[in-house]
């Protein structure tokens, strides 16, 4: 049967298997009684959950003289069907936001989309696995993504679909859900912050006599915050006529504040999806975020802020040089701690009215009395120019090593 569903007792299960088996051995078969089945992964309808139970033959009078092979049984298993769509977590206990649910979901070309509403409180990222099962109830495909979700959000999430060695989708009987949940308190959303705008027409870069061709759609996207996106995702869905011929994901990370930027998409019309062109696009926004923190300026320039105020014994290190060359920001920072360490380091950079406008991310690893250059890029508009800036402020997150040692006196 199907979970959540009535399923069948022992007693109903039993009287559908058979009352003999058989036996192959090197002389023929041997055909044995079966006198009784044992339940042996203690089946019950009342507490059985999605997956295989097993029931093992107690053999009686057999057609031949024999000797069973050690550790040889007469097994059956039944199988209680997953529901389409039923979601399991990693970590059972967190009640506060383990509460998703399924909305929808369809298969759209090779993909399988998910519309998933999260109703906790706290803003989190969901690790998605889809796992599918063929008709005997074997798992065949597991497949994953990401997302970030708000209180009340509903989110679509792609997922491919189980494909045999020449890409083309094979068919399966169910699917379940794994999600792993936990609170990002590490980035704030500005979902609100940013304006999926009404996308173009689709316009031909170019084409040939046999129908091929490649064709491109514009999105507008309008970030209203000073800040550029670190985390942010949409759905493109490809229509011709009433039918979505294509799906895509498109990040939204880099998109600058305070601006409208372009966002570009393609279609290839060729042999495989029969030179079709689209009609429109449509868009599912499903989130944008920023590093949490200083969206403000609270620091001097060039101040240095540490992830972790009480690690005195690393957090010894001094801003020596900056330099900007070309489209990046390049910092020479010393280090006078003891042990080896990993530097995660963000350059937060801000404009004139102390507004954070981008966050830039490199790491490295230092040596006692190492001076390391650490390059990170400027802040830049949507056609990829070096905007000015007023301050940048430094934060750093250190942590020993110990799972490394430093050569560099080989090199």
């Amino acid at each position: 049967g199907i979970y959540g569903t009535t399923l069948k007792t022992v007693d109903e299960l039993v009287a559908l298997f058979p009352t003999t088996v058989i036996g192959n051995s090197t002389s023929g078969n041997v055909t044995f009684e079966v006198t009784s089945w044992t339940n042996t992964d203690n089946y019950s309808p009342e507490t059985a959950h999605a997956g295989y139970y097993k029931f093992t033959a107690v053999l009686g009078n057999a057609s031949a003289v024999n000797t069973i092979q050690s550790g040889a049984e007469a097994v059956i298993k039944v199988w209680v069907k997953p529901t389409a769509g039923s979601i399991s977590y990693t970590e059972d206990s967190n009640e506060e936001i383990n509460k998703f649910s399924v909305i929808k979901y369809e298969e759209i070309g090779k993909s399988l989309v998910l519309n998933l509403k999260y109703t906790g409180e706290p803003y989190v990222e969901a690790d998605t696995w889809v796992n599918y099962y063929d008709a005997d109830g074997n798992l065949i495909k597991q497949a994953y993504n990401t997302s970030y979700f708000m209180s009340g959000d509903t989110n679509s999430m792609v997922f491919d679909l189980p494909k045999n060695s020449k890409g083309e989708v094979v068919p399966y009987n169910a699917f379940t859900i794994n999600m792993e949940v936990y609170q990002v308190n590490w980035l704030t959303s500005v979902k609100d912050k940013l304006v999926v705008g009404v996308p173009s027409g689709f316009t031909a870069e170019w084409t040939n006599e046999s129908g091929a061709g490649e064709y491109k759609c514009t999105i507008p996207i309008t970030n209203n915050g000073t800040a550029e996106i670190y985390r942010g995702n949409i759905v493109v869905y490809y229509w011709k006529g009433e039918n979505v011929i294509g799906i895509e994901n498109r990040s939204l990370d880099g998109i600058v504040g305070k601006e409208t930027t372009n966002l570009d998409v393609w279609w290839y019309a060729n042999a495989n999806n029969g030179y079709a062109v689209p009609d429109k696009v449509t868009v599912d926004y499903n989130y944008a975020s920023i590093r949490s923190g200083d969206t403000s300026q609270k620091y001097e320039d060039k101040s240095i802020i540490y992830a972790e105020d009480s690690n005195e014994e690393l957090n010894r290190f001094e801003l020596v040089g900056d330099k900007k060359i070309d489209k990046s920001l390049v910092l020479n920072l010393k280090y006078t701690g003891e042990p080896y360490v990993a530097a995660d380091t963000w350059v937060n950079y801000y404009d004139a009215d102390g507004n954070l406008i981008k966050q830039a991310h490199n790491t490295s690893y230092f040596m006692s009395g190492d001076t390391n250059s650490m390059v990170f890029n400027l802040p830049k508009n949507s056609k990829g120019e070096v905007v000015s800036y007023n301050a940048f402020t430094i934060n750093m997150d250190v942590y020993q090593e110990n799972w490394l040692t430093s050569v560099k006196d080989k090199l």
